[in-house]
């Protein structure tokens, strides 16, 4: 998962912007909305924005898609 912050390190060639970045999404608190509480259902633990915004893409890019198979989650679920 990367931040505008990570996203503007990486372009830029700045790795300790881009692990600041990162490292600061540990503490702040994971968000909580219908979406986490799916995962969370699932005992998928959240427990920082860096983890919420994680399980986000996780849905948009997989779960949205049907690209459970492709996914860590998704395929241990079907298991």
């Amino acid at each position: 998962m990367k931040t505008r912050a990570s996203m503007y390190g990486q372009e830029q060639h700045l790795s300790a912007l881009q692990e600041k970045a990162l490292e600061l999404m540990s503490f702040i608190p994971a968000e909580q909305n219908g979406i986490i509480k799916h995962w969370l259902n699932l005992n998928i633990s959240c427990e920082h924005a860096g983890d919420s915004q994680a399980l986000l893409e996780l849905k948009n890019n997989y779960c949205d898609h049907q690209k459970c198979l492709n996914c860590s989650v998704g395929h241990a679920l079907l298991k």
